[in-house]
C-alpha cells in the first residue's frame, strides 16, 4: 500500500498523516517549518494537548477560534477554522462534532463585540448566574454570548479585560477555567506562527468554499474589526488565486518550456486550456471591482448627506439662540418662534440618529419588537393629531376616513406608530402647498389595511422599483429640497415585514401623487374590557403634586434643565451630579422618585440603582427608579431593568413623556400598595 501524498505531492511523513488523520484534512500551517521537524512536531503536540484533546465542547472550541480570529489582522486562521466549522474538515478534530450551516457561521462572524453598557449586561448576568457552571451553555444563547464576550476582553486585553477575567474565575469551573485559559493561549500561539509566515496561502477548498459563498468571503476577507486589511484588493487577489490549479499550471508550464520560441503558439495553447470556470472567476472579480466602487460611491454621498443633515439644523440653532440673546423683554413673539424653531431641529436630528441605529439594527438583526394587542386607529388617530400643525404650517389637508373600527393588531405600538408617521410625514413633506393626503383604514379579509395616498410629486417610473432601498433618494435636487437620509420607507418596510405585514408603493408618474398600502394581520377576537375612567388622568396629576423626586445627571445643562421641568409638577426636587452625591441625598431625605442618567463618571447608574434597592430590602418604602441613557438598544434596556430600574427611557427625552412616565409608576405603585 502507498504511502499518503500531500497536497505537494510528496509522501506525507508520519507527523503529516497524523495531522491528516485527525482533521481530515491536512493544513498548511503545519507544513510550514519544514528545515526544523523538531518544531512542528513540538507545535503539533501543544495544538493536540491545548486544542484538540482540550476537553471544553468541541463545538465550543471551533466556534470560539473563529470568532477570536477575527481581530487577527491575518485572515488565514480564520479561514481555515470556518472550514472547519461548515464540514470541511472536523472541528476540532472530533469526528462526532457536526457541522455548523454558513448562515450559521456568518450570524457569528457578524457578531459585534459588545462594550460599555452592552458588555455591562453581559456582566450582570453571568454574575446574577448559577456559580460556577456545570457545563458551558449552548451556542447562540444570551449566557453563551456573555461568556465569549468576556473571554474575547480578555482575549484582546482591553481595559474591561481584567473585570472579565474575575467573572469568568468565577461562573466557571476551575477547571474549566484553567483549560479555556490554555485554549486561549494556543489561538495567541496559532495567530503568531501565521503572522511569521507571509507564504502560508490558504488551501484550495477554503478557497472553493469562498467562491460558492460570497457572503461567507465576504464577511472573512472584509471584516472590520480586523487589524489591517486591504479589503477590495485581499477580495481581488484571492478569488484570482482561485483559477491557479496546481495540474493546469504545471502543463502550462510545460508547453511554455517546449514552445518558448514562438509566443504566438504559446498564447494560442493558454486561449485554448482556458475553460468556462475561469471566465467565471474573472467575471466574478470583475462584478466585486464594480461594487466595491459602487459602494464607496454611495458611502461618499450619504456621508456627505448626513453631514449636510446635521449641520442645517445646527446652523439653524444658532442664529436663533443669537436672536434670543439680543432680545428684549417685550419680545414674546419672537421668543416663542425661536423655541418652536429650537425645538423643532432637535427633534429632527434626534430623529437623524435613531434612523441610523434602527439601519444598524436591521443589518446586525438586533431589531426586534414587542409583541401586544395593538389598536390600530388609535395608532393612526395618534399620528394624524401630531402631525396635523406641519400640514396646516405647509397648507396641506388632511382627510382621514375610519371605514372599520375596533381593528387590533398584534405587534408593537411604538414601532407601528412610527410606520404611520413615517408615510404620513413624507406625504406631506412631498405635497405641494394647496394639496392633500388622505389615509384611509379598513378591514381587508384578515389584515388591517391603512392606504396613504397624496397629491404630491409622485415617483417617477424608473424610480419606482428601487422606492424602499437603503441611503436612497430620487436625486440630489430632492435631498437639496426635502432633506432626510433616504432611509425612512427601507425602516418602513423592515418593520412592516417584522409584524408579519406587506407594503406596496405606487405611482402614475411625476406630479402625479403617490400611494402606499400596509397590511398587517389581524390579532385574534377577544372580549373587550371597560375603558378606565376619564378622572384617573386626574388623579395621577394630584399624585404627581406629592411626589419629592432626586435628579442624578453629571451634565449640569441638562441637570439644571431637569429640575426646572420638575419644579413645576412636584412637590421638591433635589439634585446631585454623581453617585456618591445622590447616596448621601438618599439617606438623608428618602426620595418618592429616582431619575438618573445611566453613563456617569466614577460609578455609573447601575451602581446606583443596586445601592438603593440593597438599603429598601426589608423596608415597605420602595423608591421609583427612572434611567435616561443615551444607549438606547433592547441589550440597554434589558440592562437597566435587570439592575433594578423601573424604567428605561433613551436620550432625549420629551419632558412630556418623562412626567407621563413617573404619572403612570407612582400610580402603578399606589395601587399595589393598596391591594
Amino acid at each position: 500500500m502507498s504511502d499518503p501524498k500531500s497536497a505537494d505531492g510528496e509522501a506525507d511523513s508520519p507527523l503529516r498523516a497524523e495531522v491528516r488523520d485527525r482533521f481530515g484534512v491536512l493544513p498548511n500551517f503545519f507544513c510550514l517549518g519544514g528545515d526544523a521537524p523538531e518544531i512542528t512536531a513540538n507545535l503539533w503536540g501543544f495544538a493536540r494537548f491545548a486544542y484538540l484533546d482540550n476537553p471544553l465542547p468541541s463545538l465550543f472550541k471551533e466556534r470560539l477560534f473563529v470568532y477570536l480570529s477575527r481581530f487577527c489582522e491575518v485572515r488565514y486562521c480564520i479561514a481555515r477554522h470556518v472550514g472547519f466549522l461548515v464540514g470541511l474538515g472536523r472541528p476540532a478534530g472530533d469526528h462526532t462534532c457536526p457541522p455548523e450551516t454558513v448562515e450559521q457561521v456568518v450570524r457569528l462572524i457578524r457578531r459585534p463585540l459588545p462594550r460599555q453598557d452592552g458588555l455591562e449586561g453581559h456582566l450582570l448576568l453571568l454574575e446574577e448566574a448559577d456559580s460556577p457552571l456545570s457545563s458551558l451553555p449552548d451556542p447562540d444563547t444570551p449566557l453563551d454570548e456573555a461568556i465569549v464576550s468576556c473571554i474575547t476582553h480578555v482575549f484582546l486585553q482591553t481595559p474591561q479585560a481584567a473585570r472579565c477575567l474575575e467573572v469568568l474565575r468565577r461562573v466557571l469551573m476551575a477547571e474549566m477555567f484553567q483549560y479555556l485559559m490554555v485554549f486561549l493561549a494556543f489561538i495567541r500561539t496559532a495567530h503568531y506562527w501565521t503572522k511569521i509566515h507571509p507564504e502560508l496561502s490558504f488551501e484550495d477548498d477554503v478557497q472553493q468554499l469562498f467562491v460558492t459563498h460570497e457572503a461567507l468571503a465576504e464577511c472573512v476577507l472584509n471584516d472590520p474589526e480586523a487589524s489591517t486589511c486591504e479589503v477590495t484588493q485581499a477580495i481581488l487577489d484571492e478569488l484570482y488565486s482561485l483559477q491557479k490549479e496546481r495540474g493546469r499550471r504545471v502543463e502550462m508550464e510545460r508547453l511554455l518550456e517546449e514552445q518558448r520560441v514562438n509566443s504566438d503558439v504559446v498564447l494560442s495553447t493558454l486561449k485554448r486550456e482556458t475553460n468556462a470556470q475561469l471566465r467565471d472567476l474573472l467575471a466574478v472579480a470583475e462584478h466585486a471591482r464594480a461594487e466595491a466602487e459602487k459602494a464607496n460611491r454611495v458611502k461618499d454621498e450619504f456621508l456627505a448627506m448626513l453631514s449636510h443633515e446635521l449641520r442645517s439644523p445646527m446652523n439653524a440653532m444658532l442664529n436663533w439662540i443669537g436672536i434670543l440673546k439680543a432680545a428684549r423683554p417685550g419680545d414674546s413673539d419672537l421668543v416663542r418662534r425661536a423655541v418652536e424653531t429650537l425645538e423643532r431641529n432637535i427633534w429632527s436630528q434626534s430623529q437623524i440618529v435613531n434612523d441610523l441605529l434602527d439601519v444598524s439594527r436591521i443589518l446586525s438583526g438586533k431589531l426586534q419588537i414587542d409583541q401586544g394587542r395593538v389598536a390600530f386607529e388609535a395608532v393612526v388617530t395618534n399620528c394624524v393629531q401630531s402631525l396635523r400643525p406641519s400640514a396646516e404650517d405647509k397648507q396641506v389637508a388632511i382627510r382621514l376616513h375610519i371605514r372599520d373600527r375596533d381593528l387590533e393588531v398584534l405587534g408593537d405600538e411604538a414601532r407601528l406608530q412610527q410606520v404611520v408617521a413615517n408615510l404620513l410625514g413624507n406625504a406631506i413633506k412631498f405635497t405641494n402647498p394647496g394639496g392633500f393626503v388622505t389615509l384611509t383604514v379598513e378591514r381587508k379579509d384578515v389584515s388591517a389595511s391603512l392606504v396613504v395616498e397624496d397629491t404630491g410629486q409622485g415617483i417617477a417610473p424608473e424610480f419606482l422599483p428601487h422606492i424602499f432601498e437603503r441611503f436612497t433618494q430620487a436625486d440630489s435636487a430632492s435631498t437639496r429640497t426635502h432633506g432626510g437620509l433616504g432611509l425612512g420607507l427601507s425602516l418602513v418596510k423592515n418593520l412592516v415585514s417584522l409584524h408579519g405585514g406587506d407594503i406596496q408603493a405606487e405611482s402614475a408618474g411625476v406630479d402625479r401623487g403617490a400611494r402606499f398600502s400596509v397590511l398587517l394581520p389581524l390579532a385574534a377576537a377577544r372580549h373587550r374590557v371597560a375603558d378606565r375612567t376619564s378622572d384617573s388622568g386626574s388623579a395621577e396629576n394630584d399624585l404627581l403634586t406629592s411626589l419629592d423626586v432626586l435628579v442624578v445627571e453629571d451634565d449640569l445643562d441638562t441637570r439644571q434643565a431637569l429640575e426646572i421641568v420638575l419644579q413645576q409638577h412636584a412637590s421638591r426636587v433635589r439634585s446631585a451630579g454623581t453617585v456618591r452625591q445622590a447616596l448621601e441625598a438618599y439617606d438623608v431625605h428618602r426620595p418618592d422618585v429616582v431619575i438618573s442618567d445611566v453613563g456617569m463618571p466614577d460609578e455609573n447608574g447601575y451602581a446606583l440603582i443596586r445601592a438603593i434597592r440593597d438599603q429598601e430590602e426589608g423596608r415597605t418604602h420602595r423608591t421609583i427608579a427612572i434611567a435616561m441613557s443615551g444607549f438606547a438598544g433592547r441589550e440597554d434596556k434589558d440592562a437597566a431593568l435587570g439592575a433594578g430600574f423601573d424604567a428605561h427611557m433613551p436620550k432625549p427625552v420629551k419632558a412630556e413623556e418623562l412626567l407621563d412616565q413617573v404619572r403612570a409608576l407612582a400610580a402603578s405603585l399606589v395601587r399595589n400598595r393598596t391591594t
